[in-house]
């Protein structure tokens, strides 16, 4: 990590001299060596990152076409059905100001669904 190499440089640099050219030489070798591979994976983390943003970006594009076919089937069975249930849909994700009122909306929603579905 960053800091556990800040600390060899700092320890590197008190007791540089007292060291011996060989050894003055080779702890700074380890060092450079530890900076590089410290830049190798900070680069191989911006790489994967961009890598995730482009997949979540295509999904997100793919989902974007499928609503949009979902919608054009809705409407071609019931025009307008679209806006209407957009309407709700924002209507529910609201806060309310009597959340009571809500949770008894959405509790009678549940019941009535279940009692068409034979649960």
């Amino acid at each position: 990590s960053m800091d556990n190499l800040e600390k060899k440089v700092k320890i590197f640099f008190a007791n540089a001299k007292k060291m011996k050219p060989a050894e003055k030489e080779a702890e700074h070798d380890n060092i450079r060596k530890e900076y590089y591979k410290t830049l190798e994976d900070a680069d191989e983390k911006v790489h994967l990152a961009n890598q995730m943003y482009e997949l979540v970006d295509r999904y997100l594009r793919r989902l974007d076409q499928e609503l949009h076919k979902f919608k054009m089937e809705l409407e071609a069975d019931n025009k307008g059905i679209t806006e209407i249930l957009e309407k709700r849909s924002l209507e529910l994700d609201q806060p309310t100001t009597n959340s009571s009122q809500k949770e008894n909306r959405y509790s009678f929603t549940s019941s009535r669904s279940r009692d068409h579905h034979g649960h």
